[in-house]
């Protein structure tokens, strides 16, 4: 990514991916914890995370519900990347908006937004 003419909020994201986890443990342990404890994901629903960062929330999702379908989009390149490594092929990653976000969705099915939960949607047959 070329910083110098990034968004600077893109360009402060990316010059942070590699330490970020380190850096806001607590704040990352918090929000996913909260955010598991009001998120129904049953087997084989479809997770799509919206914003996933460094793929923290993904990566425990997949430890929790094996079956599950997930998916994230973030606009930030490089903490995809630290997301790939701990998420594997585990989930869909794309870089793009929240807008964009259809395109990164499992077999393109809609999801339910969940309002009360961060920015996860799920998905159920």
């Amino acid at each position: 990514m070329n910083i110098e003419n990034a968004d600077p909020i893109v360009a402060e994201y990316s010059k942070a991916a590699k330490d970020y986890d380190a850096k806001w443990s607590f704040y990352i342990e918090a929000t996913t914890r909260n955010t598991l404890q009001r998120l129904p994901v049953h087997p084989n629903d479809r997770v799509l995370d919206l914003g996933c960062g460094t793929g923290e929330l993904l990566s425990r999702l997949a430890t929790a519900h094996p079956d599950a379908i997930l998916a994230g989009v973030d606009p930030v390149a490089e903490m995809l990347e630290v997301a790939g490594r701990k998420l594997g092929t585990r989930a869909k990653l794309r870089v793009g908006q929240a807008g964009l976000a259809c395109s990164a969705a499992p077999h393109r099915k809609s999801f339910q937004r969940r309002p009360e939960v961060r920015h996860a949607a799920v998905g159920r047959e």
